[in-house]
């Protein structure tokens, strides 16, 4: 229920003009959400917040984001 929620949020966000970006997420929670069939293709997912955070910063200074 929590990641299909997560997926309709992130659509609904994409259909907004942003991105986003779901920080904390082990490898083997992302595989158990794909193997229930959630498409995580609209979110990025970064094992911590450093990580999302420097994502981000890169995405605003390419222009990207």
């Amino acid at each position: 229920v929590v990641a299909v929620t997560l997926h309709q949020t992130a659509q609904a966000t994409y259909l907004l003009g942003a991105e986003v970006i779901l920080v904390g997420i082990r490898p083997e929670v992302a595989q158990t959400i794909v193997g229930l069939g959630v498409d995580l293709q609209s979110l990025v997912t970064m094992s911590d917040l450093q990580s999302g955070i420097e994502y981000a910063l890169r995405r605003m200074r390419t222009g990207t984001l």
